[in-house]
Protein backbone atom coordinates (compact mmCIF):
# COMPACT_ATOMS: atom_id res chain seq x y z
CA UNK A 1 0.00 0.00 0.00
CA UNK A 2 1.13 3.41 -0.79
CA UNK A 3 2.77 5.76 2.01
CA UNK A 4 2.07 9.45 1.67
CA UNK A 5 5.10 11.31 1.41
CA UNK A 6 5.55 14.58 2.22
CA UNK A 7 6.11 16.03 -1.30
CA UNK A 8 2.83 14.65 -2.37
CA UNK A 9 1.06 15.71 1.40
CA UNK A 10 2.64 19.04 0.41
CA UNK A 11 1.97 19.60 -3.25
CA UNK A 12 -0.68 16.99 -3.87
CA UNK A 13 -4.41 17.94 -4.11
CA UNK A 14 -4.47 19.67 -0.51
CA UNK A 15 -1.76 22.14 -1.54
CA UNK A 16 -4.61 24.17 -2.91
CA UNK A 17 -8.22 23.18 -3.54
CA UNK A 18 -11.73 24.45 -2.04
CA UNK A 19 -12.09 21.95 0.48
CA UNK A 20 -9.18 22.93 1.96
CA UNK A 21 -9.71 26.77 1.41
CA UNK A 22 -13.23 26.29 3.27
CA UNK A 23 -11.88 24.12 6.42
CA UNK A 24 -9.00 26.74 6.62
CA UNK A 25 -11.43 29.74 7.45
CA UNK A 26 -12.34 29.79 10.40
CA UNK A 27 -9.34 28.60 12.26
CA UNK A 28 -7.26 31.06 10.17
CA UNK A 29 -9.90 33.98 10.46
CA UNK A 30 -9.95 33.53 13.99
CA UNK A 31 -5.94 33.77 14.43
CA UNK A 32 -6.00 37.05 12.16
CA UNK A 33 -9.17 38.47 14.34
CA UNK A 34 -7.13 37.88 17.73
CA UNK A 35 -3.57 39.35 16.15
CA UNK A 36 -4.92 42.31 14.87
CA UNK A 37 -6.86 43.13 17.76
CA UNK A 38 -3.81 41.83 19.99
CA UNK A 39 -1.98 45.14 18.90
CA UNK A 40 -4.60 47.05 18.61
CA UNK A 41 -4.58 47.84 15.52
CA UNK A 42 -8.37 47.63 14.73
CA UNK A 43 -11.52 46.73 16.72
CA UNK A 44 -13.44 43.39 16.42
CA UNK A 45 -15.76 43.93 13.43
CA UNK A 46 -13.01 45.81 11.60
CA UNK A 47 -10.60 42.91 12.04
CA UNK A 48 -12.92 40.52 10.89
CA UNK A 49 -13.22 42.28 7.26
CA UNK A 50 -9.94 42.23 7.02
CA UNK A 51 -9.49 38.55 7.98
CA UNK A 52 -12.07 37.90 5.55
CA UNK A 53 -10.26 40.07 2.66
CA UNK A 54 -6.91 38.64 3.59
CA UNK A 55 -8.36 35.06 3.27
CA UNK A 56 -9.90 35.65 0.02
CA UNK A 57 -7.08 37.15 -1.68
CA UNK A 58 -4.85 34.40 -0.57
CA UNK A 59 -7.37 32.03 -2.16
CA UNK A 60 -7.18 33.77 -5.96
CA UNK A 61 -4.03 33.73 -5.68
CA UNK A 62 -3.59 30.02 -4.67
CA UNK A 63 -6.58 28.89 -6.96
CA UNK A 64 -4.79 31.04 -10.07
CA UNK A 65 -0.90 29.37 -9.60
CA UNK A 66 -2.14 25.57 -8.59
CA UNK A 67 -4.24 25.59 -11.45
CA UNK A 68 -1.32 26.50 -13.85
CA UNK A 69 1.16 24.47 -11.89
CA UNK A 70 -1.14 21.49 -12.10
CA UNK A 71 -1.23 21.69 -15.90
CA UNK A 72 2.55 20.42 -15.78
CA UNK A 73 2.54 18.70 -12.62
CA UNK A 74 0.43 16.16 -10.71
CA UNK A 75 2.51 16.71 -7.27
CA UNK A 76 3.96 20.16 -7.51
CA UNK A 77 7.58 20.28 -6.71
CA UNK A 78 8.07 21.01 -3.26
CA UNK A 79 10.11 24.57 -3.75
CA UNK A 80 7.18 25.93 -5.77
CA UNK A 81 4.82 24.75 -3.06
CA UNK A 82 6.47 27.09 -0.46
CA UNK A 83 7.09 29.62 -2.41
CA UNK A 84 3.37 29.74 -3.47
CA UNK A 85 3.03 29.56 -0.05
CA UNK A 86 5.46 32.87 0.78
CA UNK A 87 2.94 34.79 -2.02
CA UNK A 88 0.35 34.04 0.27
CA UNK A 89 2.33 35.86 3.00
CA UNK A 90 3.17 38.63 0.66
CA UNK A 91 -0.95 38.81 -0.19
CA UNK A 92 -2.30 39.02 3.05
CA UNK A 93 0.41 41.51 4.19
CA UNK A 94 -0.13 43.74 1.07
CA UNK A 95 -4.05 43.55 1.57
CA UNK A 96 -3.14 44.32 5.89
CA UNK A 97 -1.26 47.24 4.67
CA UNK A 98 -3.79 48.26 2.30
CA UNK A 99 -6.60 48.35 4.56
CA UNK A 100 -4.72 50.22 7.12
CA UNK A 101 -3.67 52.56 4.63
CA UNK A 102 -6.85 53.57 3.03
CA UNK A 103 -9.66 52.17 5.46
CA UNK A 104 -8.31 53.18 8.98
CA UNK A 105 -5.95 55.57 7.66
CA UNK A 106 -2.63 54.61 9.93
CA UNK A 107 0.77 53.69 9.31
CA UNK A 108 0.60 50.79 6.42
CA UNK A 109 4.16 49.77 7.80
CA UNK A 110 4.16 47.34 4.33
CA UNK A 111 7.93 45.97 4.85
CA UNK A 112 7.20 44.65 8.35
CA UNK A 113 3.59 43.45 7.74
CA UNK A 114 4.48 41.84 4.57
CA UNK A 115 7.83 39.63 6.78
CA UNK A 116 5.54 38.79 9.07
CA UNK A 117 3.00 37.29 7.36
CA UNK A 118 5.91 35.55 5.12
CA UNK A 119 7.04 33.78 8.20
CA UNK A 120 3.58 33.10 9.52
CA UNK A 121 2.25 31.57 5.94
CA UNK A 122 5.90 29.77 5.72
CA UNK A 123 4.68 28.24 9.36
CA UNK A 124 1.00 27.43 9.53
CA UNK A 125 0.15 26.24 5.87
CA UNK A 126 2.77 23.45 5.45
CA UNK A 127 1.07 22.67 9.11
CA UNK A 128 -2.59 22.52 7.84
CA UNK A 129 -1.36 21.26 4.53
CA UNK A 130 -0.20 17.96 5.53
CA UNK A 131 -2.46 17.61 8.30
CA UNK A 132 -5.31 17.71 6.00
CA UNK A 133 -3.23 15.83 3.60
CA UNK A 134 -2.38 12.90 5.71
CA UNK A 135 -6.32 12.75 7.12
CA UNK A 136 -7.47 12.39 3.86
CA UNK A 137 -4.71 9.72 3.22
CA UNK A 138 -6.30 8.13 6.33
CA UNK A 139 -9.43 8.21 5.58
CA UNK A 140 -8.51 6.55 2.40
CA UNK A 141 -6.72 3.65 4.09
CA UNK A 142 -9.22 3.06 6.50
CA UNK A 143 -11.95 2.31 4.01
CA UNK A 144 -9.34 0.13 2.17
CA UNK A 145 -8.75 -1.69 5.12
CA UNK A 146 -12.19 -1.91 5.90
CA UNK A 147 -12.40 -3.62 1.90
CA UNK A 148 -9.54 -5.78 2.16
CA UNK A 149 -10.81 -7.50 5.23
CA UNK A 150 -13.59 -8.56 3.45
CA UNK A 151 -12.06 -9.30 0.46
CA UNK A 152 -9.86 -11.89 2.69
CA UNK A 153 -13.49 -13.58 4.48
CA UNK A 154 -14.57 -14.06 0.95
CA UNK A 155 -11.41 -15.93 -0.07
CA UNK A 156 -11.17 -17.56 3.32
CA UNK A 157 -14.41 -19.05 3.05
CA UNK A 158 -13.57 -20.00 -0.46
CA UNK A 159 -11.02 -21.86 0.48
CA UNK A 160 -12.91 -23.16 3.57
CA UNK A 161 -15.44 -25.10 0.98
CA UNK A 162 -14.88 -28.63 0.45
CA UNK A 163 -14.62 -30.42 -2.59
CA UNK A 164 -18.21 -31.75 -2.59
CA UNK A 165 -19.61 -28.14 -2.24
CA UNK A 166 -17.55 -27.04 -5.02
CA UNK A 167 -18.80 -29.88 -7.53
CA UNK A 168 -22.39 -28.95 -6.32
CA UNK A 169 -21.91 -25.04 -6.84
CA UNK A 170 -20.70 -26.12 -10.16
CA UNK A 171 -23.47 -28.84 -11.29
CA UNK A 172 -25.97 -25.98 -9.97
CA UNK A 173 -24.48 -23.50 -11.96
CA UNK A 174 -24.46 -25.57 -15.21
CA UNK A 175 -27.60 -27.05 -15.03
CA UNK A 176 -29.35 -23.63 -14.11
CA UNK A 177 -27.51 -21.58 -17.46
CA UNK A 178 -27.40 -24.49 -20.05
CA UNK A 179 -30.98 -26.80 -18.93
CA UNK A 180 -33.42 -24.05 -19.80
CA UNK A 181 -31.58 -23.09 -23.42
CA UNK A 182 -31.45 -26.69 -24.35
CA UNK A 183 -35.24 -26.90 -23.52
CA UNK A 184 -35.56 -23.95 -25.63
CA UNK A 185 -34.24 -24.90 -28.66
CA UNK A 186 -35.67 -28.16 -28.55
CA UNK A 187 -39.38 -26.09 -28.66
CA UNK A 188 -37.89 -23.82 -31.31
CA UNK A 189 -36.97 -26.97 -33.31
CA UNK A 190 -40.18 -28.76 -32.58
CA UNK A 191 -41.94 -25.26 -34.23
CA UNK A 192 -39.94 -24.90 -36.90
CA UNK A 193 -39.49 -28.57 -38.05
CA UNK A 194 -42.91 -28.70 -40.49
CA UNK A 195 -41.09 -25.77 -42.83
CA UNK A 196 -37.10 -26.46 -42.57
CA UNK A 197 -35.49 -24.07 -44.64
CA UNK A 198 -31.36 -24.34 -45.28
CA UNK A 199 -31.33 -20.54 -43.30
CA UNK A 200 -33.52 -21.75 -40.44
CA UNK A 201 -31.31 -25.12 -39.85
CA UNK A 202 -28.21 -23.78 -40.02
CA UNK A 203 -28.99 -20.36 -37.69
CA UNK A 204 -30.40 -23.66 -34.88
CA UNK A 205 -26.90 -25.36 -35.78
CA UNK A 206 -25.25 -21.94 -34.82
CA UNK A 207 -27.58 -21.78 -31.64
CA UNK A 208 -27.05 -25.27 -30.31
CA UNK A 209 -23.41 -25.11 -31.33
CA UNK A 210 -23.45 -21.94 -29.00
CA UNK A 211 -24.98 -23.90 -26.11
CA UNK A 212 -22.17 -26.51 -26.60
CA UNK A 213 -18.88 -23.66 -26.28
CA UNK A 214 -21.37 -21.96 -23.25
CA UNK A 215 -21.11 -25.56 -21.67
CA UNK A 216 -17.88 -25.87 -21.99
CA UNK A 217 -16.94 -22.66 -20.92
CA UNK A 218 -18.81 -23.12 -17.38
CA UNK A 219 -16.88 -25.66 -16.60
CA UNK A 220 -13.91 -24.87 -18.33
CA UNK A 221 -10.65 -26.08 -16.49
CA UNK A 222 -8.13 -23.27 -18.16
CA UNK A 223 -10.23 -20.61 -19.94
CA UNK A 224 -9.56 -16.61 -20.10
CA UNK A 225 -7.80 -14.94 -17.18
CA UNK A 226 -10.38 -14.11 -14.58
CA UNK A 227 -9.43 -10.27 -13.23
CA UNK A 228 -8.49 -10.49 -9.66
CA UNK A 229 -11.14 -9.68 -7.17
CA UNK A 230 -11.62 -6.32 -5.93
CA UNK A 231 -13.43 -5.29 -2.83
CA UNK A 232 -15.53 -1.76 -2.81
CA UNK A 233 -13.70 0.75 -1.22
CA UNK A 234 -15.53 3.27 0.39
CA UNK A 235 -13.73 5.98 2.26
CA UNK A 236 -14.25 5.82 6.33
CA UNK A 237 -15.17 9.17 8.41
CA UNK A 238 -13.38 11.68 9.55
CA UNK A 239 -14.25 10.62 13.18
CA UNK A 240 -12.98 7.12 12.44
CA UNK A 241 -9.95 8.72 10.60
CA UNK A 242 -8.91 10.53 13.95
CA UNK A 243 -8.91 8.17 16.36
CA UNK A 244 -5.47 7.10 16.78
CA UNK A 245 -3.32 7.66 19.75
CA UNK A 246 -1.32 10.67 19.87
CA UNK A 247 2.69 9.90 19.18
CA UNK A 248 5.86 11.54 19.78
CA UNK A 249 4.42 13.91 22.42
CA UNK A 250 7.93 16.22 22.86
CA UNK A 251 8.32 16.75 19.17
CA UNK A 252 4.48 18.04 17.98
CA UNK A 253 4.75 19.74 21.36
CA UNK A 254 8.17 21.61 20.10
CA UNK A 255 6.53 22.34 16.71
CA UNK A 256 3.49 23.90 17.90
CA UNK A 257 5.27 26.32 20.11
CA UNK A 258 7.64 26.81 16.59
CA UNK A 259 4.10 27.67 14.74
CA UNK A 260 2.99 29.60 17.80
CA UNK A 261 6.29 32.20 17.47
CA UNK A 262 5.51 34.16 14.49
CA UNK A 263 2.08 34.69 15.20
CA UNK A 264 2.76 36.60 18.58
CA UNK A 265 6.38 37.55 19.32
CA UNK A 266 7.14 40.03 16.74
CA UNK A 267 4.15 41.92 17.16
CA UNK A 268 4.79 41.71 21.20
CA UNK A 269 8.49 43.23 19.97
CA UNK A 270 7.47 45.52 18.01
CA UNK A 271 5.06 46.85 19.32
CA UNK A 272 5.44 46.54 23.90
CA UNK A 273 9.43 45.87 23.75
CA UNK A 274 11.79 43.43 24.15
CA UNK A 275 10.87 42.95 27.49
CA UNK A 276 7.22 41.89 27.09
CA UNK A 277 8.73 39.96 23.64
CA UNK A 278 10.81 37.36 26.33
CA UNK A 279 7.91 37.25 28.31
CA UNK A 280 5.89 36.33 25.91
CA UNK A 281 8.55 33.48 25.06
CA UNK A 282 8.18 31.96 28.54
CA UNK A 283 4.71 31.66 28.33
CA UNK A 284 4.95 29.76 25.17
CA UNK A 285 8.01 27.93 26.89
CA UNK A 286 5.53 26.98 29.70
CA UNK A 287 2.80 26.43 27.07
CA UNK A 288 4.77 23.78 25.06
CA UNK A 289 5.80 22.30 28.19
CA UNK A 290 2.26 21.62 29.08
CA UNK A 291 0.75 20.51 25.93
CA UNK A 292 3.39 17.45 26.26
CA UNK A 293 2.13 16.23 29.20
CA UNK A 294 -1.43 16.53 28.09
CA UNK A 295 -0.48 15.02 25.15
CA UNK A 296 1.29 12.07 26.78
CA UNK A 297 -1.77 11.79 29.00
CA UNK A 298 -4.32 11.43 26.06
CA UNK A 299 -2.13 8.98 24.52
CA UNK A 300 -2.02 6.92 27.71
CA UNK A 301 -5.52 7.40 28.21
CA UNK A 302 -6.10 6.32 24.91
CA UNK A 303 -4.41 3.32 24.92
CA UNK A 304 -5.46 2.29 28.33
CA UNK A 305 -8.84 3.57 28.51
CA UNK A 306 -9.85 4.19 24.61
CA UNK A 307 -10.78 7.20 23.33
CA UNK A 308 -11.02 10.39 25.15
CA UNK A 309 -14.13 12.34 25.03
CA UNK A 310 -13.95 15.25 23.01
CA UNK A 311 -14.40 18.02 25.99
CA UNK A 312 -11.49 15.92 27.59
CA UNK A 313 -9.37 16.54 24.52
CA UNK A 314 -10.19 20.32 24.09
CA UNK A 315 -9.13 20.95 27.39
CA UNK A 316 -5.93 18.94 26.93
CA UNK A 317 -5.26 21.21 24.18
CA UNK A 318 -6.86 24.91 26.03
CA UNK A 319 -4.81 24.24 28.76
CA UNK A 320 -1.27 25.15 27.81
CA UNK A 321 -2.11 28.07 25.97
CA UNK A 322 -4.41 29.13 29.80
CA UNK A 323 -1.21 28.13 31.48
CA UNK A 324 0.74 30.68 29.25
CA UNK A 325 -1.43 33.72 29.19
CA UNK A 326 -1.35 33.03 32.90
CA UNK A 327 1.97 33.76 33.13
CA UNK A 328 1.76 37.15 30.96
CA UNK A 329 -1.73 38.01 33.10
CA UNK A 330 0.63 37.33 36.53
CA UNK A 331 3.32 38.62 36.03
CA UNK A 332 3.85 42.35 37.76
CA UNK A 333 4.85 45.32 36.10
CA UNK A 334 3.19 45.43 32.67
CA UNK A 335 0.52 46.27 30.88
CA UNK A 336 -3.22 46.13 32.39
CA UNK A 337 -5.33 42.84 31.68
CA UNK A 338 -8.04 45.23 29.93
CA UNK A 339 -5.21 45.85 27.09
CA UNK A 340 -3.60 42.22 27.05
CA UNK A 341 -7.09 40.63 26.82
CA UNK A 342 -6.45 39.94 22.88
CA UNK A 343 -3.04 38.27 24.16
CA UNK A 344 -4.52 36.37 26.61
CA UNK A 345 -6.91 34.78 24.72
CA UNK A 346 -4.78 33.98 21.54
CA UNK A 347 -2.35 32.39 23.20
CA UNK A 348 -4.76 29.26 24.25
CA UNK A 349 -7.00 29.47 20.82
CA UNK A 350 -3.61 29.77 19.29
CA UNK A 351 -2.14 26.98 20.83
CA UNK A 352 -4.81 25.09 20.75
CA UNK A 353 -5.02 24.93 16.72
CA UNK A 354 -1.06 24.80 16.83
CA UNK A 355 -1.11 21.80 19.15
CA UNK A 356 -4.16 19.88 17.65
CA UNK A 357 -2.90 20.27 14.19
CA UNK A 358 0.61 19.44 14.82
CA UNK A 359 -0.25 16.15 17.23
CA UNK A 360 -2.88 15.30 14.49
CA UNK A 361 -0.06 15.67 11.65
CA UNK A 362 2.82 13.62 13.88
CA UNK A 363 0.62 11.20 14.30
CA UNK A 364 -0.95 10.17 11.62
CA UNK A 365 2.13 10.16 9.83
CA UNK A 366 3.39 7.13 11.98
CA UNK A 367 -0.59 5.73 12.22
CA UNK A 368 -1.21 5.71 8.57
CA UNK A 369 2.53 4.16 7.85
CA UNK A 370 1.10 1.24 10.28
CA UNK A 371 -2.05 1.24 8.73
CA UNK A 372 -0.51 0.87 4.96
CA UNK A 373 1.93 -2.11 6.28
CA UNK A 374 -1.47 -3.75 7.69
CA UNK A 375 -3.28 -3.39 4.46
CA UNK A 376 -0.51 -4.58 2.51
CA UNK A 377 -0.20 -8.06 4.81
CA UNK A 378 -3.90 -8.44 4.29
CA UNK A 379 -3.84 -7.96 0.52
CA UNK A 380 -0.50 -10.39 0.47
CA UNK A 381 -2.38 -12.88 2.53
CA UNK A 382 -5.58 -12.86 0.43
CA UNK A 383 -3.79 -13.20 -2.82
CA UNK A 384 -2.45 -16.81 -1.28
CA UNK A 385 -6.12 -17.34 -0.34
CA UNK A 386 -6.80 -16.58 -3.81
CA UNK A 387 -4.21 -18.97 -5.10
CA UNK A 388 -5.09 -21.92 -3.07
CA UNK A 389 -9.48 -21.46 -3.84
CA UNK A 390 -8.67 -21.34 -7.24
CA UNK A 391 -6.58 -24.68 -7.09
CA UNK A 392 -9.54 -26.02 -5.39
CA UNK A 393 -11.93 -24.78 -8.20
CA UNK A 394 -9.66 -25.94 -10.77
CA UNK A 395 -9.54 -29.59 -9.50
CA UNK A 396 -13.58 -29.38 -9.47
CA UNK A 397 -13.73 -28.00 -12.96
CA UNK A 398 -11.53 -30.79 -13.93
CA UNK A 399 -13.83 -33.88 -12.57
CA UNK A 400 -16.71 -31.94 -13.74
CA UNK A 401 -15.40 -31.80 -17.35
CA UNK A 402 -14.49 -35.37 -17.58
CA UNK A 403 -18.24 -36.08 -16.69
CA UNK A 404 -19.78 -33.45 -19.24
CA UNK A 405 -17.17 -34.68 -22.00
CA UNK A 406 -18.87 -37.24 -23.43
CA UNK A 407 -23.06 -37.38 -22.45
CA UNK A 408 -23.30 -34.05 -23.33
CA UNK A 409 -20.28 -32.41 -24.98
CA UNK A 410 -21.22 -35.21 -27.65
CA UNK A 411 -24.70 -35.27 -27.51
CA UNK A 412 -24.65 -31.17 -28.53
CA UNK A 413 -21.70 -31.75 -30.96
CA UNK A 414 -23.43 -34.35 -32.72
CA UNK A 415 -26.63 -32.11 -33.09
CA UNK A 416 -24.59 -29.73 -34.58
CA UNK A 417 -22.85 -31.90 -37.04
CA UNK A 418 -26.14 -33.17 -37.80
CA UNK A 419 -27.99 -29.77 -38.30
CA UNK A 420 -24.90 -28.71 -40.63
CA UNK A 421 -24.95 -31.82 -43.16
CA UNK A 422 -28.96 -31.11 -43.32
CA UNK A 423 -28.09 -27.59 -44.25
CA UNK A 424 -26.47 -28.14 -46.98
CA UNK A 425 -29.07 -30.93 -48.16
CA UNK A 426 -31.60 -28.47 -47.86
CA UNK A 427 -29.67 -25.97 -49.58
CA UNK A 428 -29.18 -28.54 -52.73
CA UNK A 429 -32.87 -29.38 -52.79
CA UNK A 430 -32.75 -32.07 -50.53
CA UNK A 431 -35.64 -32.52 -47.88
CA UNK A 432 -35.98 -36.32 -47.88
CA UNK A 433 -34.33 -36.50 -44.79
CA UNK A 434 -35.85 -33.55 -42.58
CA UNK A 435 -38.00 -34.92 -40.70
CA UNK A 436 -35.74 -37.95 -39.65
CA UNK A 437 -33.02 -35.27 -39.41
CA UNK A 438 -35.41 -33.61 -36.75
CA UNK A 439 -36.37 -36.58 -35.09
CA UNK A 440 -32.74 -37.49 -34.33
CA UNK A 441 -31.60 -34.37 -32.71
CA UNK A 442 -34.44 -33.62 -30.86
CA UNK A 443 -33.26 -36.88 -29.25
CA UNK A 444 -30.04 -35.95 -28.55
CA UNK A 445 -31.58 -32.69 -27.24
CA UNK A 446 -33.65 -34.69 -24.74
CA UNK A 447 -30.95 -36.73 -23.77
CA UNK A 448 -28.58 -34.20 -23.02
CA UNK A 449 -31.06 -32.66 -21.09
CA UNK A 450 -31.62 -35.67 -19.12
CA UNK A 451 -27.81 -35.99 -18.73
CA UNK A 452 -27.53 -32.19 -17.42
CA UNK A 453 -30.54 -33.12 -14.88
CA UNK A 454 -29.06 -36.35 -13.89
CA UNK A 455 -25.86 -34.67 -12.67
CA UNK A 456 -25.73 -35.07 -8.75
CA UNK A 457 -22.89 -35.10 -6.41
CA UNK A 458 -23.24 -38.82 -6.11
CA UNK A 459 -21.85 -39.24 -9.89
CA UNK A 460 -18.95 -37.04 -9.11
Amino acid sequence: MHVLSVREAMGGPWAGNVPGWLILFVPTTLLVVLQETTIGASGWGAALVLAVLEHLAAGVLVFAVVWALRRRWRVIPIGLVFALWAGVGVVRGLVWSAWHAWVLHTEADVGYRVLVWVAISLVWSPLFTYTLAQLDHRRNLLGELTAVRLLRATERARVDQSARERREHLVATVQSTIGPVISELHRSLTTIAPRLTPSSVAAMATRVSSVAYDTSRLVAARGPEQPAPVAHIQRAPISAALDFPPDRPLLAAALAGVAMLPLVVPDTLRFQGFGFALRTILAIAVMVLLLALSLVALRFTRIRFGRPSLPVTLLAFLIPGAAGSAVIALTPGWLPISEMLSLLILLPVGSAIAGANVATAVGLAHSNEDLAQRVEAIRLETDQLVALADESDLAARVQLEELLHGPVYGRLSACVMALNFHAEELASGDDSRSESITNTVLEYLDAASRDLDALSINHL
